[in-house]
């Protein structure tokens, strides 16, 4: 089913809220963020291979450029990551 939506959408990053393959997909990144921190997951080295050899991206916002990713720089030298203060006292 994932590769079906891979050639349809171009893409294996199915939106959570796009029914059983959206939670699935959720669930695999899931159990691979618990499998990087050595916790207890029903992912194994095969399945993640298998899932990257077809594009699978185990973050929603890998397929982001680095730069996009960085913080963006606001008013005052603030972050988009900070709380702006807009008070004028």
């Amino acid at each position: 089913e994932l590769k079906s939506y891979k050639a349809k959408h171009g893409t294996c990053n199915v939106p959570q809220r796009s029914g059983k393959l959206g939670t699935w997909v959720a669930t695999q990144r899931a159990q691979y963020r618990l499998f990087q921190e050595g916790k207890h997951s029903n992912i194994c080295d095969e399945r993640v291979k298998m899932l990257e050899s077809i594009g699978f991206q185990w973050s929603s916002c890998q397929s982001e450029s680095k730069s996009a990713l960085q913080p963006a720089v606001l008013a005052g030298g603030a972050t988009d990551m900070e709380t702006v203060s807009t008070s004028t006292r």
